[in-house]
């Protein structure tokens, strides 16, 4: 579905190709094989307009951006919050603050954060 929905938002098999990291020919036989697997045309290709979406095909976008959204709400679900955070902290402070204020803190954050 990813290459469908690739290729009716940018309505190009290249452009569609080029964002998704894959050759042309690609992009072409994965639309041509699920067309194919539903039984119908889901594109009118136009050398003006480039990949314009049938009726068949304004209704499997709707379902695929809903799998889409789906898709992205469980990975976020099953990954925590959403919002992982990674990476390292730095800091500068005076030796005082970091020894009465900072310091203290840091068993809370490495437990919150391993």
């Amino acid at each position: 579905l990813k290459f469908f929905l690739e290729v009716a938002r940018t309505r190009k098999a290249s452009s569609a190709a080029k964002r998704l990291a894959v050759d042309y020919t690609t992009v072409s036989r994965r639309i041509s094989s699920l067309e194919a697997a539903l039984g119908t045309l889901l594109f009118e290709k136009s050398r003006t307009n480039g990949f314009v979406l049938t009726a068949e095909g304004q209704r499997l976008l709707g379902y695929a951006e809903s799998i889409e959204s789906t898709l992205h709400m469980a990975c976020e679900q099953v990954s925590g919050s959403g919002v992982a955070l990674s990476g390292h902290v730095r800091m500068g402070c005076t030796e005082g603050f970091g020894s009465f204020f900072i310091t203290p803190q840091l068993s809370h954050f490495v437990e919150a954060y391993p």
